[in-house]
């Protein structure tokens, strides 16, 4: 399973969005997050995994930039599915009401910048709609792993496996995040996060895993605790 909504999935305009979604389908890759039309757009994916339901849903924050560019997807219009705070809470009830775990995917936030509150009020609103977990990306660089109200909320999991350099420069992490959650019905029971080298200008584009030192180092500045998100 795949998430879309990001600002760089219209990049190609409908036709590349077209492409990409007819590609996954064809490979059977589930995907949600981007599409036609704000509906198809809207629409979660559920998985089953081990006898468990994992609902999917993907959307994008709000910019001003991105919605004069129409990257939202609306009534006719391709494109990224839109966060609309008053539309979340409806969203992930019905999404649970048929799975075992939500999870919601975000992409939110300022590029190589600290958090935002913004980030920030939206995770507490996606965690009071009934999320089981929220995940988001858009940074490029780690950002905190907290728990609110016994939620994890993983704020930017950072690059991965990203065909740019990237901009590591003036004290800005050259990492990212994998993580590794264990889930039961209606409840997240683990979360195992390790740290990737990401830096392109060392790593040659291949991503390796952190010396352990630097891993918790890291870790600690993110608040992350494998004892409280347990």
């Amino acid at each position: 399973m795949v998430s879309l909504a990001n600002n760089h999935v219209c990049d190609y305009g409908e036709a590349g969005l077209f492409d990409t979604i007819a590609a996954l389908d064809a490979a059977g890759v589930r995907h949600c997050g981007a599409g036609a039309d704000a509906r198809a757009a809207r629409r979660p994916v559920v998985v089953e995994v081990g006898g468990l339901r994992v609902g999917f849903l993907s959307v994008m924050q709000r910019y001003e930039m991105y919605r004069n560019e129409l990257m939202y997807a609306g009534s006719n219009q391709p494109g990224a599915a839109l966060l609309n705070p008053q539309r979340i809470a409806a969203s992930v009830a019905k999404l649970r009401a048929r799975t075992d775990v939500c999870v919601v995917l975000v992409h939110w936030g300022r590029n190589y910048k600290p958090l935002t509150g913004l980030q920030q009020r939206l995770a507490k609103e996606i965690v009071a709609a009934g999320a089981h977990l929220v995940v988001g990306h858009h940074p490029h660089i780690p950002h905190p792993v907290v728990d609110i109200s016994g939620v994890p909320v993983l704020y930017s999991l950072g690059n991965g496996a990203l065909g740019s350099p990237g901009r590591f420069h003036s004290g800005r992490p050259p990492y990212g995040l994998v993580a590794r959650v264990d889930v039961a019905a209606g409840r997240v029971l683990d979360v195992d996060v390790k740290v990737i080298v990401v830096d392109n200008s060392i790593i040659g584009y291949r991503p390796m895993t952190a010396v352990a030192a630097e891993e918790r180092a890291l870790l600690a500045s993110l608040a992350y605790s494998a004892a409280a998100i347990a």
